[in-house]
């Protein structure tokens, strides 16, 4: 579509601009003052002409999608979350996003679509790790006190290589303090998960005494329990989720004596979710 545009100059009448080279603005005044104006017909209906036809493009913007998009969604409020413990927390032989609290973090983020976005996922955690080696692992990595949500899962490594219980209810509270101290001093914020049953895997089955297992660990949790209730913090039962292990291959690892991705996630759906995500409220 082409507008034109009309001049006219005082006595040599309409003059398309194109036929004159010199500008109309910039022309030497031989004569009364030049000036630019639309014909009285012609020139009002190329006017209104060129309206309708902006107002025609305009409209195809909009029928084509070339206008202003839709508005894009707020973020997700940010929350922060520590994971401390052992094996089990590190999600030995499974993948990491298998791990239960990287599929938690996802789940909370699903739990209500467009409240929380996970701004980071910290694990604090290593194979082998008892109480003591936790301990001084927080204290080399110093993660700050400004986290919203902090776990703590340990102790079958006490329980494995022979350390008593009593052992255990020295370091357990003191790292329920400390779990605590880097959740800004937020009980409510802190959360423990209880240790696994091992004795439920093809490891564990091949051990003299299975059945040992299954009581040792009753004991170890039954402590950590009881301190999580003296301070206020929510423990969470999953071992027995990890009982179905001989019944259900699947949720042990190929390892064959850690859980898998699949247990972990169970923890998550039945036991974690969603009371742990309420705590950000």
């Amino acid at each position: 579509m082409q507008y034109r545009f009309w001049f006219v100059r005082s006595g040599q009448g309409l003059r398309r601009s194109g036929e004159n080279k010199s500008h109309p603005l910039s022309a030497p005044r031989t004569g009364p003052r030049s000036h630019m104006l639309f014909g009285r017909h012609t020139g009002m209906a190329a006017f209104f002409g060129f309206i309708f036809g902006l107002a025609g493009i305009l409209g195809a913007m909009v029928l084509l999608g070339c206008g202003p998009g839709p508005t894009p969604p707020a973020p997700g409020q940010p929350f922060r979350y520590l994971a401390l413990g052992d094996s089990y927390t590190i999600g030995i032989s499974v993948k990491a996003e298998d791990r239960w609290p990287n599929q938690l973090a996802r789940a909370i983020e699903a739990d209500d679509p467009g409240r929380w976005e996970a701004e980071e996922v910290n694990i604090i955690a290593e194979n082998g790790w008892r109480t003591d080696n936790l301990l001084n692992g927080i204290r080399a990595q110093a993660p700050g006190s400004d986290w919203d949500l902090v776990s703590l899962l340990i102790g079958v490594n006490d329980f494995y290589q022979g350390r008593p219980v009593s052992e255990y209810d020295e370091r357990f509270p003191a790292l329920l303090d400390t779990a605590i101290a880097l959740a800004g001093g937020h009980p409510e914020r802190v959360f423990v998960v209880s240790i696994p049953d091992y004795a439920f895997t093809p490891f564990g089955q091949s051990t003299s005494d299975p059945t040992a297992i299954s009581v040792g660990l009753d004991t170890f949790n039954a402590h950590a329990a009881r301190f999580a209730a003296e301070r206020g913090v929510d423990w969470f039962y999953i071992t027995g989720i990890s009982r179905e292990g001989l019944a259900d291959p699947a949720l042990v690892a190929n390892d064959g004596l850690h859980p898998s991705g699949k247990q972990y996630g169970r923890w998550v759906d039945e036991v974690l979710m969603p009371a742990v995500a309420a705590k950000l409220e």
